[in-house]
């Protein structure tokens, strides 16, 4: 999460990771797949509207 965090802060947009996964440009979907567990177990704590979408694309993955 914390080289997540990094690349965000990088780019300059939050949740911009979950994006670059969605393309398949360097994050593997097994990480999106991993925090969006650690969400559901409130392990990991991200913004409401983020929480949304990473859960919606858990429960039906998709890519581009």
């Amino acid at each position: 999460m914390d080289k997540l965090i990094k690349l965000d802060k990088l780019i300059g947009h939050s949740f911009a990771w979950f994006f670059f996964m969605l393309h398949g440009n360097r994050i593997h979907t097994n990480v999106a797949m991993a925090i969006a567990k650690g969400v559901a177990s409130n392990q990991v704590s991200m913004p409401k509207d983020d929480k949304k979408i990473l859960v919606n694309w858990f429960n039906n993955p998709y890519g581009f």
